[in-house]
């Protein structure tokens, strides 16, 4: 490829306090308007690729770096900031929340297309006419922190190429968009002919359908380079399937055997029902979700789906009592009868947050994992045990890394073993899939399959993704405009 908005040479990357380089010995350049895919497994480096080349890393983000990066023929090295130096250039990052800068979504388009954020006679056409384009003119005033991850996915889009940017980087765009949400991310690359773009993701399906070219990452290595005409199928999978698949199960019976030996005696719960229930956002009055009827038995894995913004995050948040309903009831019965709310024997429930950031809040994953584990455990040992298994069962390569260090798909993973070491009755995962590969996929699936229907606990799950849910569900129910339709 010749003529190069984006040129790296040579780039190496090593975060402190690691023993091996995210990124090694990478080099290749990005001509103008040609559609680039780079492809690799959860933790493959793709994300610090990504920051590495708009001077996030090491400009903002510490780290230790040999090679050279050079955007839009201006290099890193000359630059004195990283404002200087990615002017011109945009990113979506993989978290849309981290995206965000304003109240609301006019706000946050406002600032990206670099004009005043305060509601003026200029900005709000502008910003309105370009929300229109896209059918999403309905999002104009909703504040940020209301609004779906999918909805955020797509607005952060739409905030990373409404500067019509020369060159566009989108970290994993479609992990948490619906059908409707991919084609957003057609329209725009169509719409943006002349910029290049890069796509980092797993998925090399998707990427394959929008992109020209593939370099592939194993392990923070380009193991791929090529157009998709040149690449064989067989070797684009290679990428994805290049670390070992994981089998959570063995591991996972071994953690459940302990927390169960020190569990009180007493039965489970095992029913979970909702009856007429309406809820809305902690920060707004207006009910998001309307006369919910869902009944979950013992050994069933209930699965929503729908688009983005449909309501499925309330009503697995009203299902855990994170929310509190506005009419209607949650119950929890055990042997046919109801939980008493305070009897100091509130329901187990465990919940996989949609955005792993929001639940991670210690230093270390060690202690990420201890902090569960005491819920349940005194005795050191037992606790040390478990978080060894842990260790071992979903593939964490150092304990003392702090969670946030993870990438993405990881977080959901560490996540996902947080709640197994609460040994729940009641999981509630919501979209467990979003951002994992193949094989993280796969395993996160026959795990939730192993939860419900050997242990026999109550699984409740959301996704946007209908083939997953047919992976693992008993049962699927649709839910539109904040109701459940079927």
């Amino acid at each position: 490829m010749t003529g190069t908005p984006l040129s790296i040479n040579g780039l190496s990357v090593r975060y402190p306090d690691q023993e091996l380089n995210a990124l090694s010995d990478l080099s290749f350049g990005i001509s103008q308007g040609t559609r680039v895919c780079v492809l690799g497994e959860n933790g493959s480096g793709k994300t610090t690729l990504a920051h590495a080349s708009l001077g996030i890393v090491p400009l903002l983000v510490p780290a230790m770096t040999t090679g050279s990066v050079s955007l839009l023929g201006r290099p890193r090295s000359d630059a004195k900031s990283i404002h200087e130096f990615a002017r011109g250039a945009a990113i979506l990052f993989q978290n849309p929340e981290f995206q965000f800068l304003g109240l609301s979504v006019r706000d946050e388009l406002a600032a990206s297309s670099e004009r005043t954020v305060s509601p003026d006679s200029e900005s709000v056409p502008h910003v309105s006419e370009f929300l229109d384009r896209y059918g999403m003119a309905h999002l104009l005033f909703r504040d940020s922190q209301r609004m779906s991850m999918g909805e955020m996915q797509r607005i952060a889009i739409l905030s990373a190429i409404i500067s019509q940017p020369q060159l566009v980087l989108f970290d994993e765009p479609t992990s948490a968009l619906d059908e409707d949400g991919l084609d957003l991310v057609r329209a725009v690359l169509a719409d943006s002919p002349q910029a290049a773009a890069v796509i980092f993701t797993h998925d090399g399906d998707w990427g394959r359908t929008a992109t020209q070219h593939v370099i592939g990452l194993h392990k923070g290595e380009k193991v791929l380079d090529c157009s998709w005409e040149h690449a064989q199928q067989s070797a684009a999978q290679e990428v994805l399937q290049a670390h070992d698949s994981l089998d959570l199960l063995p591991g996972c019976e071994q953690v459940i055997r302990i927390l169960e030996s020190e569990r009180p005696a007493g039965p489970r719960i095992d029913r979970l029902t909702l009856r007429g229930v309406a809820s809305s956002h902690p920060l707004s009055d207006t009910l998001s979700i309307r006369n919910i009827d869902l009944q979950a038995s013992e050994g069933q894995v209930i699965c929503l789906v729908g688009p983005n913004g449909a309501g499925k995050t309330t009503i697995l948040l009203t299902a855990a009592e994170l929310l509190k309903p506005k009419r209607g009831r949650v119950t929890f019965l055990s042997r046919g009868k109801p939980t008493p709310p305070r009897s100091g024997k509130r329901p187990r429930v465990a919940m996989m947050l949609q955005n792993p950031t929001l639940q991670l809040l210690a230093e270390s994953i060690r202690e990420e994992l201890c902090l569960s584990l005491r819920l349940l455990l005194r005795n050191h040992r037992r606790i040390e045990e478990v978080v060894q298994a842990v260790q071992e069962t979903f593939g964490l390569s150092s304990l003392h890394l702090e969670p946030e260090s993870l990438s993405f798909g990881w977080q959901k993973m560490l996540s996902l073993a947080c709640c197994l070491c609460l040994d729940p009755d009641v999981y509630v995962l919501d979209e467990p899939e979003l951002g994992l590969d193949t094989a993280n996929r796969e395993a996160t699936a026959k795990l939730i399959c192993y939860l419900a229907h050997s242990l026999g606990r109550i699984v409740l799950i959301s996704s946007h993704d209908r083939e997953f849910a047919r992976l693992v569900a008993d049962k699927v129910l649709t839910v539109q405009c904040g109701a459940i339709v079927d």
